[in-house]
């Protein structure tokens, strides 16, 4: 019993995964349930630790998807995202863990980026109030976003783009807390991402209203910025910034943990299979980064600053401590 199962207390009560199953990704947070994705052989499951101690599992598709997306959502609430065939779809789950059922919030999407290597097509971002956007390229080369507004459901979809002869990448902004937000688009890209600066189309949206064709935003001009949880902006230390620029694979996937009192730690993956640990210093930035573990997932605990990482071994999910 190795298994750290809630961000609410120390209890540890092991999630049994089969021989073949691995973590793909986890949601945890301060007030919000842990939320693991597994995947199997044959199954992606989603596992939530509820009310009671007890793990509510449900099956989100019968392939591994090419991505899966989480967002925190208003009251302790959290919602998953993942690809299936030519639509996206999502499940919330309440402040006990209760599940919501499985909807369709997008389709008619191509939801593979196609270039050298596959790579997911489509981009999620949301902010801590519980706006959450979501946006892929149409079949025919366009480009569709929907909208959850907090305490709503995701409105009709809307299409920025109705055309186009290429599959463009895309990319959503960070959302601001009104919810306002930039999706970027780019044709020809020799990859999924699209950088500031690259992006070939835009459109804006403020506040809550319609989304507006806007000429494409420039490049950043502080390119250490970090973007986090989709809507928060961070800043890596020189010390972190020289770890990752002498890595061959670079730095990605930053998340960052708040405990209260204003503690917090980020956690970046370094070269794809090593993680890694900053804490954030008196001047705001995030620096004195350390190895934390392989395991590429993370997981909030009570103990400020105290991040756990999720390991798989003889059919079981554990929790190996930095």
């Amino acid at each position: 019993m190795a298994f750290t199962a809630t961000a609410h207390a120390a209890q540890r009560i092991p999630l049994a995964i089969g021989s073949d199953g691995h973590s793909l990704t986890a949601s945890s947070g301060q007030g919000q349930r842990l939320a693991v994705v597994v995947s199997r052989r044959t199954t992606t499951k989603l596992a939530v630790f509820g009310a009671h101690d007890r793990w509510r599992q449900v099956t989100l598709a019968t392939r591994r998807p090419h991505a899966v997306r989480f967002a925190r959502l208003e009251g302790g609430a959290g919602l998953v995202a993942w690809d299936a065939g030519d639509a996206v779809r999502v499940r919330t789950w309440d402040r006990t863990g209760k599940l919501g059922p499985q909807r369709t919030v997008l389709t008619g999407v191509n939801t593979v980026w196609e270039g050298d290597t596959q790579h997911p097509g489509w981009d999620l971002a949301s902010n801590r109030s519980g706006t959450v956007a979501i946006a892929a390229p149409t079949l025919q080369g366009g480009v569709r976003v929907t909208v959850r507004e907090p305490g709503e459901d995701f409105a009709a979809a809307q299409d920025l783009r109705a055309s186009g002869d290429l599959q463009p990448a895309i990319s959503i902004t960070a959302i601001a807390t009104d919810g306002t937000m930039v999706v970027t688009w780019r044709d020809q890209a020799p990859y999924q991402d699209v950088a500031p600066g690259d992006a070939t189309g835009a459109a804006m949206r403020q506040q809550r209203g319609a989304f507006a064709a806007i000429d494409p935003p420039a490049a950043h001009e502080d390119p250490s910025v970090w973007v986090v949880e989709g809507s928060r902006a961070v800043h890596p230390a020189d010390d972190v910034l020289a770890l990752c620029q002498a890595a061959k694979q670079g730095c990605r996937d930053p998340q960052l943990f708040t405990w209260p009192g204003g503690r917090q730690v980020l956690v970046f993956r370094r070269n794809f299979d090593q993680s890694y640990t900053a804490v954030r210093g008196t001047d705001g930035s995030f620096g004195k980064p350390r190895f934390a573990s392989v395991s590429r997932v993370p997981v909030w605990t009570s103990k400020p600053g105290r991040v756990n990482f999720i390991q798989a071994r003889k059919g079981a999910l554990y929790v190996t401590t930095r």
